[in-house]
């Protein structure tokens, strides 16, 4: 499951912007999908949001970041 081993990935490199940027583009894709609970939605569309906004707190200067 690919947004499992991102959440892994972001815990051992909480500061590795482009772990951010996948993992942010990874918890919305899934709260896209027809599967997904109303409730799993919410949930990963705050968690992205909240992943994102650490990722611009450390960076101002990845665009990447900014398309979130």
């Amino acid at each position: 499951h690919g947004l499992a081993k991102l959440k892994e990935m972001h815990a051992a490199h909480p500061e590795d912007v482009g772990v951010i940027c996948r993992l942010t583009r990874a918890a919305y894709d899934v709260s896209n999908l027809k599967a997904t609970s109303t409730n799993e939605k919410m949930e990963l569309t705050y968690y992205a949001r909240d992943v994102i906004q650490k990722g611009l707190d450390l960076t101002k200067d990845v665009a990447a970041v900014h398309n979130w």
